[in-house]
């Protein structure tokens, strides 16, 4: 879905440019100011899809839910050293038999 709105994103604008003939001169400067505004109006179409995008498939939510997984995952390494650690001394403090 994605992918396809982008295409489209791009795609509509230009594609009224897609049959124009060149003449070769400087006299198609509105052709010119056209194409450059009709690729302005496609990237500010594109950045409100992709904002409404976000928004839909609530991307910041999954962000900060991955962050808070990752503290946590730090969270349990450390005390799995320390647990590991402590086993260690015990260890070297009873004496064998």
């Amino acid at each position: 879905m994605k992918k396809l709105l982008t295409l489209l994103a791009f795609a509509i604008p230009l594609a009224s440019y897609s049959q124009a003939t060149s003449s070769g001169s400087f006299t198609n400067v509105p052709g010119s100011l056209g194409l450059i505004l009709s690729l302005v109006i496609t990237i500010l179409i594109f950045l409100a899809l992709r904002s409404i995008m976000l928004w839909y498939w609530k991307v910041e939510t999954m962000l900060q839910n991955q962050e808070e997984t990752n503290q946590l995952l730090r969270d349990n390494y450390n005390l799995l050293n320390e647990y590991i650690v402590y086993m260690k001394e015990k260890e070297e403090k009873t004496p064998k038999s």
